[in-house]
């Protein structure tokens, strides 16, 4: 008997109203089936895939499982027993995995995921690598591996948006410490779609073009190397950026050698960052920090300064702009010492070349523009004995500028330690100049050979010598120390066309050998030019000379000209000197006199003085006319009682009658020449004022022996 269509219809229903009742009563038990077994058959029955909980809204495609949990039992049980089959293992474990808007049939039948988003919350995954210790990088075939273990061997992937929130992500090698940690990482992917073709070139191309990812942190340890840090990092592929708070390293004993902050990264070239973890950028820009670089002995026994190269293997950049930054200047030869420090450099650079780990400074810094400034470095004599110290300064390769605000070179210890610590005579200086400017300076041959070649330098001197005649003389011979000769002889090259003294200070001061008290003599208001300052054997074949004119007062009161003409290639070390002094009060000079001549002048004026000096090695002759009138002089001596000079009553009266009171006298000007043989172990300074000297002494006691 046939029934009719009517109690077909209502046995249909009763049927699917069962059906109906049956999957919302045990459709998380069907699901929790369908998927682990799909996971199961996808991964080789490797891993299986458990979830606490779930909660699912079959029509609206809309799906949540809590406590994801995707582990293997066989591949624990095989590192266990030293078995490494499996290269490498995952452990992932997930809070949350959300689905919206999901094709459900299509993700149980194990054919497809289809989905509006898909949410991966607070996962935290592991990967192992197995078997022998070697230092491998990440590569595509690991890559391919962990999606394929994860998500299996569906036909196609496709997601509006496929978003992770606070994840962790551990890379670790069997029985040690995560060597890397991601940590908190943030990341969202739009319009995401794979085929089952696992194109990885289609797969890291969503990480090229379309990814916004944000991480908390990033630490990787290198053994043997150190530690390096990566805090707050942004990475947008649409807008080819990168952010960092922070990038620190540290060395393998745990110092920190670099730590710089806020750092940016615009026009990133995403598929090498990605492809190549290479970087590849319109420009750089940090906030500044602390970073540390390293001197090493380059071929030509130079020194060189490199990058540490445990942080990046090559960058391409089109501009650099460098905060504030502390800069360690280590020397790799002595580990131990204690590090040049540069404070506060600011850096900017355009045009650069390729940048490679263990490249120099120099190859850097040689073929871009860039500007380099800071506060200054603070160093030390060998001896320790004097601070050398660079105030802030300016280096402008594109201009070709060099500007510093002071160097100084300052003892360490007071002028009577330094006296009581020497074992013959030597000078103690206090040198500063301010203000300093170089012009056309060539800097690629300053960081590439080391050379100082500039079209010019202006600069403001500060010089201050003393020198103790109580002290035995050095018996060291000063045979070619000339200043012309220390010039052609000196390691550097040096080519400088011409330097400028403005506004300058010197001063000289000495303690007398008998009188024990110090004299003075200085020089202020000076100005000066020196001409051709070069070492190169070529400029000096088309001009042999350095010349130096000068004008200054002389004891603050007396204008004072001067010009050196110093032939650099001289055999004998031939120089000549001319000057001119004008008007002074004679008693100005006993400041110098009285403790160094033992003679002072109690009365007289000075009208003028010029002179004209030759020398070479041997001796100088100086030819002068001094102008003066009214003059009288006295003698001195030592009083040992009252630590005092004394005038020498009869020796003086004796002098005051073989000295002539004035030139002209009868209207005839005395011109005189004398001559000094130079004492080799005296300096050049003292051969000059010693010819200058003679001169003088033979123009007042009346000598006119000039031709």
């Amino acid at each position: 008997m046939k029934l009719s269509r009517h109690y077909i219809w209502i046995i249909i229903g009763v049927i699917a109203l069962a059906a109906l009742i049956y999957w919302q009563q045990n459709k998380r038990s069907i699901i929790r089936k369908s998927i682990g077994t799909a996971v199961a058959k996808k991964t080789d029955n490797l891993y299986y895939l458990k979830y606490d909980s779930s909660v699912i809204d079959e029509l609206g495609g809309n799906a949540s499982f809590f406590n994801v949990v995707l582990q293997s039992d066989s591949v624990q049980k095989r590192i266990a027993e030293e078995d490494t089959t499996d290269n490498i293992i995952y452990q992932v474990r997930i809070g949350e995995v959300a689905v919206r808007g999901a094709d459900i049939p299509g993700l149980l039948s194990g054919n497809k995921v289809k989905a509006r988003l898909i949410e991966l919350i607070n996962p935290d995954i592991w990967i192992i690598k197995l078997g022998k210790k070697v230092d491998e990088p990440f590569s595509q075939k690991d890559s391919l591996a962990i999606y394929e273990k994860i998500l299996g061997n569906f036909k196609s992937i496709q997601a509006e948006e496929i978003a992770i929130k606070d994840g962790n992500l551990n890379f670790s090698t069997k029985g040690d410490l995560p060597h890397t940690t991601l940590q908190k990482i943030n990341i969202s992917i739009k319009d995401f779609r794979i085929d089952s073709t696992k194109d990885y070139t289609n797969l890291v191309s969503y990480f090229i073009k379309g990814v916004v990812a944000n991480v908390q942190s990033v630490k990787i340890n290198k053994p043997g190397k150190g530690e390096l840090l990566f805090d707050n990092i942004e990475y947008d592929a649409a807008k080819r950026m990168i952010r960092l708070g922070k990038f620190q390293q540290k060395n393998n004993s745990g110092k920190i050698v670099t730590d710089i902050n806020a750092i940016s990264v615009d026009g990133l070239a995403t598929n090498i960052f990605i492809n190549e973890q290479k970087l590849y950028a319109d420009e750089l820009s940090t906030g500044g920090g602390m970073i540390s670089i390293y001197k090493k002995k380059s071929k030509n026994k130079g020194t060189d300064i490199e990058l540490d190269s445990s942080f990046f293997d090559r960058a391409a950049l089109n501009k650099i702009t460098i905060g504030k930054t502390r800069v360690m200047i280590y020397d790799r030869a002595k580990p131990a010492e204690a590090p040049q420090v540069l404070n506060n450099i600011t850096f900017t650079a355009s045009d650069i070349p390729v940048i490679t780990s263990g490249n120099t400074f120099k190859n850097i810094l040689s073929n871009s523009k860039w500007i380099l400034g800071g506060d200054g470095i603070t160093g030390y004599t060998k001896d320790k004995l004097y601070e050398i110290k660079t105030g802030p300064f300016t280096i402008d390769k594109y201009r070709s500028e060099i500007s510093v605000q002071k160097i100084s070179i300052l003892p360490q210890i007071s002028e009577a330690e330094f006296i009581r610590t020497r074992k013959v005579q030597e000078d103690f200086f206090e040198l500063e100049f301010r203000n300093i400017k170089a012009g056309e300076v060539d800097i690629r041959a300053l960081l590439e050979d080391k050379a100082m070649i500039a079209g010019s330098v202006s600069l403001q001197p500060n010089v201050k010598i003393f020198r103790d005649l109580t002290l035995p003389m050095d018996t060291k011979s000063k045979m070619g120390k000339y200043p012309h000769q220390v010039l052609r002889d000196l390691g550097i090259p040096l080519t400088i066309g011409r330097i400028n003294l403005q506004n300058g200070n010197f001063s000289y001061r000495e303690r007398g050998a008998i009188s024990k008290q110090v004299g003075q003599i200085f020089f202020d208001k000076l100005a000066a030019t020196i001409s051709n300052v070069t070492n190169n054997k070529e400029i000096i074949k088309r001009s042999p000379n350095v010349v130096l004119q000068s004008t200054s007062k002389f004891m603050g009161v007396s204008n004072f000209t001067t010009k050196w003409i110093l032939p650099i290639n001289s055999p004998d070390g031939s120089f000549s000197l001319e000057g001119k002094l004008g008007a002074i009060d004679g008693p100005v000079l006993n400041a110098a006199l009285e403790p160094l001549g033992m003679a002072s002048v109690r009365r007289g004026n000075i009208n003028g003085y010029d002179f004209k000096t030759t020398g070479n090695d041997i001796t100088a002759t100086t030819t002068s006319t001094l102008l003066y009138k009214d003059l009288k002089i006295e003698v001195l001596k030592k009083n040992q009682e009252k630590n005092d000079l004394t005038k020498k009553t009869a020796v003086s009266f004796l002098a005051n009658i073989l000295v002539r009171d004035e030139n002209p006298h009868n209207k005839v000007v005395r011109k005189n020449a004398g001559e000094y043989k130079r004492v080799i172990e005296k300096s050049f300074f003292n051969l000059a004022w010693k010819s200058i000297f003679v001169s003088l002494k033979n123009t007042v006691i009346g000598k006119n022996n000039a031709k």
